[in-house]
């Protein structure tokens, strides 16, 4: 028997043996790389060991597979062997996230003071696809500043609005105490009665330095602190941002035309003017300020560069809409919460804000559902623009301004050429989508499927130039699903209304709740298309509704065609001025509603009127008893001698005061158009005949002359009363000669 020595003798010659014919196998190893910058002071380390070095610029990427997210961890390291303060640049590419100490992060400018050897954390994630998909940082610009042992520390604030205490006794502004980086100084600041205490920052860089009232300070260098004070006068400060985290709500049929907005992630750099705010490279990068006081914009003129965005929040998590935004269900009466400010940024007389990039109000609005009135209206907390008057918001080419908030006062907003301007097309009306999709597809009626629609989130007057595009935002459920659609209200074409040169300016009257549109150009009512999920309505098909609440000013000068049949309501209102001309293209309709042939039209309440939900600037709400005859009053041109022109039995108010024209031709043949209520029993649009003449003109007595029964021609406005002008020569003669006391009579 073979002793239990031998045996393991035996053993290990075998392994021996076996070990001299195989392959020698590797152990795993670490695939991490290490690159260094400034001299070494900075060590970069990625567990994927991708990190490359090239002229002090650092890239890292991060590479997923096949639907397979891949995340890269990066450590930097202070090796300068001091506390030090280091800085770098950090822009990001295809990623799907990016987080520094486990905060969400993005392109930015970045800041930390850290101790010899210690470390911050960075995570790359790729995102991830049917193949490879790489992700990319790129680090650079690093800066690495040695702490000093003994520093001074200049403490600064607005003695108006708060005091400060340095380890535990008040100072003035302006002291100095020196500070050790070991053992720090203890700064306190106490906001006075009606005052908030923002925080402390680095008056050189603007950088926070921390949130907290009472804090101990470790300075690095020489340094300028100041704790920032506001009250409800103080001027508006910004917070630097860049793009956060991507938010998606689902839109469209199985989701497949989705809404993404995003949120702003603050940097940590607090600015108290948009100037130096805008001018910071920290700011040049990140691209993103936000709002952090209900503060005020003084006089002068203050600019958002290109690709900088400016915005207004209406939540803390400072969620920013552009083209797309947020749509919420609001069930019934009792859950509908009133558009109350979150954030307002106020504008002194004599504010100019010059928009290059973006200027973004957002708010939450509800969708469009069933039978209720508040279709893609605002609601609940809501960012605010309030203009003085003589303030000034220009939108310049390429710029754009999302007001999805509210803007109002008596400033003025103008929207050069080469702009946009994005407004909620709010609208009361909705009838639920199986009834607007089978009035959608109905060939007969002509009954345009909304009229009672409202677009004045800008309430102050806003001139929109021609090139200048202005976009209405609605969201509707139907189907199941949330659509949202954008369509031009004001544009060069393609719009509702084409201005082909000149501007329009649009400005709401609170006093009387009406929507004023004053033309300075050539502007045409043409047709378009609105596209709502699979319903696509294609304006052509429908006598397009002016609305109960719209005045629409054709000025000296300016020249107005209609290219669309159109429907002007009870209330609705045009004014040809003087030197102004209006005409219908060859072929098209123009219907002038009486009252009297006006019913419960409106929506599947089948209500004669549906006021909008909420105007902050309304100080009168208008009611069925403010509806009147559809008007006109001409006092230059109205030319309809290509189309046909129509009241209602009743005859409407196509009228003058002054030296109006009227150029008809020959009499329509229609006798009768339409209008829909909702038939609750089948849930359809159950139509109803309005008569129709031959368009009846208003003398001043308010009696009518008929143009039924003529071939067409002109009508000249005369003493009150619409004449026809004749073709004649005079020829005259003297029957009686004048006398030294008595008149002649000279016949024609």
């Amino acid at each position: 028997m073979v002793s239990l020595s031998k045996r393991w003798l035996a053993f290990l010659l075998a392994l021996t043996m076996l070990l001299g014919v195989l392959p020698v196998i590797a152990l795993p190893v670490s695939a991490a790389t290490t690159v260094t910058v400034l001299d070494g002071k900075i060590s970069i380390t990625d567990d994927v060991g991708t990190g490359k070095v090239s002229n002090g610029t650092v890239t890292i990427t991060a590479t997923g597979k096949r639907f397979s997210k891949k995340t890269n961890n990066i450590t930097l390291t202070n090796e300068s062997g001091s506390t030090a303060t280091i800085g770098f640049s950090a822009t990001l590419s295809n990623y799907d996230s990016f987080t520094i100490d486990g905060n969400s992060a993005n392109t930015g400018v970045y800041s930390f003071t850290l101790d010899a050897g210690a470390t911050v954390k960075m995570a790359l994630k790729s995102k991830s696809s049917w193949g490879e998909t790489t992700a990319t940082l790129t680090l650079s610009g690093f800066t690495c500043e040695v702490a000093a042992a003994e520093s001074n520390v200049t403490v600064d604030f607005d003695a108006n609005l708060g005091s400060v205490a340095v380890n535990g006794t008040a100072v003035e502004k302006g002291a100095v105490v020196s500070a050790s980086l070991a053992t720090g100084v203890e700064l306190s600041a106490t906001p006075a009665a009606g005052s908030t205490f923002l925080g402390w920052i680095n008056a050189a860089t603007h950088a926070i330095l921390t949130t907290e009232q009472t804090c101990t300070f470790k300075p690095t260098a020489d340094v300028t602190v100041k704790a920032v004070f506001i009250d409800a006068l103080s001027n508006a400060h910004f917070y630097l941002g860049a793009l956060g985290s991507q938010h998606k709500q689902s839109a469209g049929l199985l989701g497949l035309s989705p809404i993404y907005y995003y949120n702003v992630e603050t940097l940590g750099y607090l600015f108290e003017d948009l100037a130096t705010a805008t001018a910071s490279d920290a700011a040049k990068v990140n691209k993103y300020l936000v709002l952090a006081n209900d503060g005020v914009l003084p006089a002068g003129t203050h600019t958002v560069p290109a690709g900088m965005t400016l915005l207004i929040p209406y939540n803390a998590a400072n969620n920013v809409f552009m083209s797309g935004a947020f749509a919420k269900e609001v069930k019934d009466q009792a859950s509908y919460v009133q558009p109350t400010p979150y954030r307002t940024l106020t504008m002194a007389t004599g504010a100019n804000l010059v928009i290059n990039g973006n200027l973004s109000l957002s708010a939450e609005h509800a969708y469009a559902q069933g039978s209720k009135d508040w279709g893609s209206v605002p609601v609940g907390p809501c960012s605010f623009i309030d203009m003085q008057e003589g303030s000034n918001i220009t939108v310049n080419n390429g710029g754009a301004l999302y007001a999805y908030g509210y803007i109002t006062g008596k400033g003025t907003v103008t929207a050069k050429n080469g702009s946009s301007v994005y407004e909620l097309f709010q609208f009361s009306d909705f009838r639920g989508g199986s009834v607007t999709t089978d009035m959608a597809g109905d060939d007969t009626h002509g009954v345009f499927p909304l009229s009672q629609y409202y677009i004045q989130n800008v309430e102050v007057p806003m001139t929109i130039e021609s090139g200048a595009t202005e976009y209405c935002v609605a969201s509707i459920y139907m189907s199941s699903s949330l659509f949202q659609s954008s369509v031009p209200f004001f544009g060069k074409s393609g719009a509702m209304f084409n201005l082909t040169s000149g501007s329009v300016t649009k400005r709401y009257d609170g006093t009387t709740d009406r929507l004023i549109v004053e033309m300075n150009g050539t502007m045409e009512i043409a047709t378009l298309t609105i596209s709502v999920g699979t319903t696509s309505i294609n304006s052509a098909k429908f006598e397009l509704p002016i609305n109960n609440n719209l005045t629409i000013k054709v000025n000296e000068g300016s020249n107005l065609h209609v290219k669309q049949d159109v429907a002007v309501l009870p209330g609705a209102e045009i004014l040809v001025e003087e030197g102004a001309f209006a005409s219908l293209n060859a072929g098209t309709k123009i219907y002038f509603y009486d009252l009297d042939q006006w019913g419960n039209y409106c929506g599947a309440v089948n209500k004669v009127i549906l006021p909008l939900k909420y105007a902050p600037g309304r100080t009168y709400t208008r009611t069925e008893a403010d509806l009147k005859d559809a008007l006109i009053l001409v006092k230059g041109t109205l030319d309809a001698s290509a189309g046909q022109a129509y009241s209602t039995a009743g005859g409407a108010n196509i009228y003058s005061d002054g030296n109006g024209k009227i150029i008809l031709g020959k009499p329509g043949t229609q006798t009768v158009t339409y209008q829909a209520t909702y038939n609750s029993t089948d849930k359809k649009a159950e139509y109803h005949d309005i008569p129709l003449v031959p368009a009846q003109l208003k003398n001043a007595d308010g009696s009518y002359t008929s143009t039924a029964t003529v071939t067409g021609g002109t009508y000249d406005y005369v003493d009150g009363v619409w004449v026809k002008t004749c073709s004649h020569e005079y020829n005259s003669s003297v029957t009686t000669p004048a006398g030294c006391e008595t008149n002649g009579v000279k016949t024609r």
